[in-house]
């Protein structure tokens, strides 16, 4: 019985199971990297009770940023989700997998409050959908500019409206790519300003979908 196999973490991730007979593993199509952070920051560093119970317990070092925007990149390998498919009858990726992935980068943070994630905001995300599966697109992190408001030190950034970010490079590296692209799925936070985003809007129009995560 494999019907763990189908739920949805493992039609994105992937999954290590046992099974009757042997081990098995489904692959993930869906992929990220590590998130690294745009503008320069100095890191502060304190010191924490790691178990207040235990007799074992100590203090453990805690490093904080006082503003910090962070990027990340992911992709999804449609090969691997026809192959996963393939390989166990509803375990492939589906559109409706990829819409609930949408919402959930955007609405995940703000729906799950951790210690860990104490005043993060989700601010930009961005899919490129593609028209064919040989394609790919290099991290598009690197045609993203942080540039700080005129008198301020990067370093002493501590608000959103100090800064706006520059993605008129994105525009010049998909120009290739035009034929290829089938659809941009959008979604920007209004207190965050990104020069370039038009001009996309703009020559991509009837290709641009604006994502409300709120949606159901």
């Amino acid at each position: 019985d494999k019907s763990h196999a189908s739920l949805i973490d493992s039609r994105m991730f992937g999954a290590v199971f046992a099974a009757t007979g042997g081990n098995d593993h489904i692959f993930g199509p869906i992929q990220f990297n590590w998130g690294y952070s745009l503008n320069p920051v100095e890191i502060n560093e304190s010191s924490t009770i790691t178990c207040k119970f235990s007799s074992g317990g100590g203090v453990g070092k805690d490093y904080r940023v006082k503003y910090s925007l962070i990027a990340f990149r992911g992709s999804i390998n449609a090969t691997v989700a026809q192959m996963n498919e393939k390989q166990i009858k509803g375990v492939g990726l589906t559109e409706d997998d990829i819409k609930i992935l949408d919402q959930a980068m955007i609405q995940a943070i703000l729906s799950c409050r951790s210690r860990s994630k104490i005043g993060q905001t989700p601010r930009f995300y961005l899919r490129i959908e593609l028209n064919d599966k040989k394609t790919f697109l290099n991290d598009l992190r690197e045609c993203i500019k942080f540039i700080p408001s005129d008198d301020i030190d990067p370093f002493k950034i501590q608000q959103i409206d100090q800064f706006e970010i520059d993605i008129s490079r994105l525009t010049d590296y998909l120009k290739p790519f035009e034929t290829r692209i089938k659809c941009f799925h959008i979604w920007q936070d209004q207190m965050i300003k990104i020069k370039g985003i038009d001009t996309i809007k703009e020559q991509y129009k009837g290709k641009i979908s604006i994502i409300d995560p709120l949606k159901k």
